[in-house]
Parts: C-alpha cells; structure tokens; sequence
C-alpha cells in the first residue's frame, strides 16, 4: 500500500532537498561558587531566520575544517561565549541525532 503523495513529508518528496546538516552544542557543567552544579545557557539573536530568541546551549553548525562534533561544540563554544578549550575536559559525547529543523 503506498501513500498518497499530500501524506508524505515534503522533505521526503524532493530527498535532493533533505539534507542533514551537522551541528552541535556543548553542554558546559560547571561548580559554582556555593559548591552548586551550574549549567552555561546562551540566548539567540531575536534576528535569526530559525530558534530566534530562544534559550539554548553553546553550539552551531559544523564547519568544513571541524574534525569531528566536539570540535565543533568547542569552537562554537569559544565563538559564541568565549570559553577557552583548554579550560574544557569533555566527559562524554551523546549520540547524534535528527532535530525537526
């Protein structure tokens, strides 16, 4: 049984458009000053095409000299926040996955 053309995702009728672009973000945990576990959230530009004024962690699309998504995270990071990745000891990377946009 196939599905009717309007059922299918519009992504998915054109795959040439469905392109996966790579991102990350860093997920920066650190003690603060009472001994308490802090997290470093950022908050978009109200000016972006996509996720304006949201809250979200340091992080961005991968680009083409990144070797791998902690590279990207880190310089994202670094860009963004200033955070120096000699400060930084990555502890774990999570699995990739597909956001909705």
């Amino acid at each position: 049984m196939g599905l009717a053309e309007s059922a299918v995702p519009p992504a998915l009728q054109r795959p040439e458009q469905f392109r996966p672009k790579r991102a990350s973000v860093l997920m920066c945990l650190f003690e603060g000053d009472c001994g308490d576990l802090r997290i470093i959230l950022t908050k978009r530009s109200s000016n972006l095409s996509t996720h304006s004024g949201e809250v979200s962690l340091p992080g961005g699309k991968a680009e083409e000299g990144d070797a791998d998504d902690r590279e990207t995270a880190m310089r994202e990071a670094k860009e963004e926040i200033g955070l120096d990745p000699s400060l930084v000891t990555v502890v774990t990377v999570l699995e990739p996955f597909l956001s909705k946009r």
